[in-house]
């Protein structure tokens, strides 16, 4: 039921309708001037003052005058409620521009729940209000449909790098295989994320085939390293043995040996690139070494050699001539042998002295032949002399 007193405010007249609202507390409908209920109803909608008790006691007011607010200290409470609204709507709208991700939706789903909070009315705001919260679920659902979608691509991109990497892990040819796996590591940060339940396992997969091949190169490197430095210690070794082969006086068996040294040196295994290379310099220096010294003892060696052919030369060319002389002294005893006079017949000793005379030829001769052939000889031994210094 609804009452219509008229009263006097501030000594203008005020008609006041009062009235039990929903809540069951007592409501206040005021307008300027004393009013029948006709015009009253009238003025409600457009020229007039709402107060209300709330629950807790409190008054609340609404102005709705076109001109002079009848109190103008009271907090109007309808548009405070109207602006508060207004301000959710600015806070969806910000949302709706930003990302729609899961926390836009529980903010959204906050805003919903503080909206409700400013009770009812304003419809005009209630409905644009859930226009932009539609729109915001809406393409929330639409950007999980392209997640989903995107998490089925990641799947099965991912995928099939997990079953190519677990075939790398157990490749023969470790040093290829990791550089395709850095390969795949690179892909596999490109191809996007799966689902949270997909992307563990699927993570899960692809590092243990990581963790399985770098186990093996790391077993592998281990193996290399310790050929590497059993290698090095043999080649430091050989290096050592055949420093001792420099200054041998047995050069045919210490060539022989350097030789032999050189393939085990050579076939001692791979000691790794740089070590490799200063054991090859210091192998080579000390066969230089070998050589040059065997070189100078060779030399040294035909010096002797010459020496000793030069000397025997010498003494070869004494003998000729010493030969040469007897020779010449044979040739001439001959010859004043040859022009002595005819023994006389008469000379009781003619047979005896012709006898002598004949003997003596014949030991020149014997003598003269001799010399002949051997300044032959010294001749031919001189001439092999000379063709061997001249070698």
């Amino acid at each position: 039921m609804r009452n219509i007193e008229h009263r006097y405010e501030n000594g203008k007249p005020v008609t006041v309708r009062t009235y039990i609202g929903k809540n069951g507390k007592s409501h206040e409908l005021r307008a300027w001037g004393h009013l029948s209920a006709d015009e009253m109803d009238k003025k409600a909608g457009t020229d007039h003052i709402h107060i209300w008790e709330n629950g807790d006691g409190s008054y609340g007011m609404h102005g709705m005058r076109e001109n002079e607010d009848m109190y103008p200290h009271m907090p109007d409470m309808e548009r405070i409620r109207g602006n508060k609204k207004d301000g959710l709507i600015g806070e969806a709208r910000s949302i709706l521009s930003g990302k729609i991700d899961k926390a836009a939706i529980e903010k959204t789903k906050s805003l919903q729940a503080r909206y409700k909070e400013t009770g009812g009315g304003f419809s005009d705001k209630r409905d644009e209000f859930e226009r932009i919260v539609d729109t915001i679920f809406a393409k929330r659902a639409e950007n999980v449909k392209e997640m989903k979608a995107g998490w089925d691509r990641a799947k099965a991109a991912k995928e099939s790098i997990c079953t190519r990497a677990e075939s790398l892990s157990y490749s023969s040819y470790t040093r290829a295989a990791n550089q395709e796996m850095k390969t795949l590591t690179e892909k596999w940060k490109s191809a996007g994320r799966a689902s949270k339940e997909d992307e563990d396992r699927l993570w899960s997969r692809f590092s243990a085939a990581k963790t399985r091949l770098f186990e093996r190169i790391k077993q592998e490197r281990e193996k290399r390293d310790a050929d590497q430095r059993a290698s090095k210690s043999r080649k430091e070794s050989i290096i050592s043995r055949a420093s001792s082969l420099i200054g041998s006086v047995d050069y045919k068996s210490a060539s022989a040996e350097m030789k032999r040294l050189s393939d085990e040196f050579y076939n001692a295994g791979s000691a790794g690139k740089d070590e490799n290379q200063r054991l090859k310099d210091s192998f080579n220096r000390v066969k230089q070494r070998f050589y040059e010294n065997a070189a100078a003892q060779r030399e040294a060696k035909q010096r002797e050699y010459k020496s000793r052919l030069r000397e025997a030369k010498s003494r070869k060319e004494d003998a000729l001539y010493r030969a040469r002389q007897s020779l010449s002294n044979v040739t001439r005893q001959l010859v004043d042998l040859a022009n002595r006079k005819e023994i006389s017949w008469s000379n009781p000793k003619r047979w005896e002295i012709a006898q002598k005379r004949l003997d003596k030829e014949s030991s020149l001769r014997s003598k003269q032949s001799s010399l002949y052939s051997r300044i032959s000889d010294l001749e031919r031994q001189i001439s092999e002399l000379n063709s061997k210094l001249n070698e």
